[in-house]
């Protein structure tokens, strides 16, 4: 696990997390409740607030897509639910230390203070040149989860650990 240049702050790759993009009608009452029957529990309506259950959580990327982080829902989606595994696309990076959001803040434009990333929030930003998806711990003092474009993983990482 790198060291990151501010102390106390670590960086590791997470494996195995299933990542799927749901898509469908927001106003869609066919697709709603077909999802959350599918994924047990219900989609979030806001684009800053995930919803989670258990291991599982659901952010609202989009009037029409869902992003879904943790465990790989059983069976097939039922109609109208469109579901993509992405799982090889994105990495998720892992931050964890008291001064995550220090080092975060030093190439993102978020107001990370301001409770952009307090518990069950997330953001969609750039970080440094990258696109990401930033998912709040799940208590004050966890870490913070960084999703990328997997071809982007390596360079993110050498950027957040310069001289690792």
């Amino acid at each position: 696990m790198p060291e990151s240049p501010v102390a106390g702050v670590r960086l590791q790759t997470v494996e195995g997390v299933a990542l799927i993009v749901l898509r469908g009608r927001g106003d869609d009452a066919a697709f709603i409740v077909g999802a959350a029957r599918w994924l047990g529990q219900d989609l979030p309506d806001s684009y800053t607030e995930m919803s989670r259950h258990g291991d599982t959580s659901i952010c609202r990327l989009g009037p029409d897509e869902w992003l879904v982080i943790g465990a790989r829902p059983e069976g097939d989606p039922p109609s109208p639910v469109i579901a993509v595994d992405v799982s090889s696309a994105r990495s998720v990076l892992r931050l964890d230390g008291p001064g995550a959001t220090d080092l975060l803040a030093a190439g993102c434009a978020l107001d990370l203070e301001g409770g952009v990333l307090s518990p069950g929030r997330f953001a969609q930003a750039r970080l440094g040149a990258f696109a990401v998806l930033l998912l709040a711990p799940r208590d004050r003092d966890g870490a913070i989860d960084i999703l990328v474009a997997r071809s982007y993983a390596r360079s993110l990482t050498a950027w957040l650990t310069p001289g690792s």
